[in-house]
């Protein structure tokens, strides 16, 4: 289960890769953002966090 802020973000180049938005939710307890998709990329996604 994710212990992390996970992302909702469908229309990001990066979902599927990113593990904010593949990891299996914790179904008690999970927070969900919607980050700002031009932040992250003006940002080179540094909110990523790669699935590998």
């Amino acid at each position: 289960m994710a212990d992390i802020m996970m992302c909702t973000h469908q229309n990001c180049d990066l979902a599927d890769d990113c593990y904010r938005f593949t990891a299996p939710p914790n179904k008690h307890d999970q927070v969900y953002i919607a980050y700002p998709q031009p932040d992250c990329e003006e940002d080179s996604y540094k909110l990523f966090i790669s699935n590998e």
